[in-house]
């Protein structure tokens, strides 16, 4: 079942009958999905889409009140391929109010290849990162989250 549907599902019974806290028990909720629903719907969108990861999102989502920060970081982490780390101290950067350091990312990574990346995404339907170094060495990641997930990759490659 997929993150949000699943939060959407559980959500309703945090209730104002269930007290301040909730009084939900941890194995049916976990306090950080729920914050997620609280996030705009384009941020949302790009977890759901595989764009971001879990812990982008945990990250964005503690940005309280800035939609158009948490916009703006969103478009950043894409389009830069950011790390969560990466994230998290441009985010320490601006709630310190200092001018935050810029993200350490690799070398821009050349159109051609992006646009390969980006293939390699709408096949596999997820996220996939492909690295090279300046030698021209490098690796593809197919990322996936459980074996269900594994199993439909598998049948991709296999063209079934």
């Amino acid at each position: 079942m997929e993150t949000f549907p699943r939060l959407r599902a559980i959500h309703p019974i945090r209730s104002p009958f269930h007290g301040a806290s909730g009084d939900v028990p941890p194995t049916l909720v976990a306090s950080n999905h729920l914050r997620l629903l609280k996030l705009p719907e384009e941020i949302q969108i790009a977890l759901k889409d595989r764009a971001i990861s879990m812990g982008h999102a945990r990250a964005l989502a503690g940005i309280n009140g800035n939609l158009a920060l948490q916009n703006s970081l969103l478009r950043q982490i894409v389009a830069e391929d950011l790390s969560v780390r990466a994230v998290e101290e441009l985010i320490a950067g601006y709630q310190d109010g200092k001018k935050p350091k810029p993200a350490k990312t690799n070398v821009a990574m050349p159109e051609h290849l992006r646009n390969i990346q980006d293939q390699f995404r709408a096949f596999f339907g997820g996220k996939v990162d492909l690295k090279r170094d300046e030698r021209g060495k490098g690796q593809i990641v197919v990322k996936f989250d459980n074996d269900a997930e594994l199993n439909r990759l598998i049948d991709l490659m296999e063209g079934k």
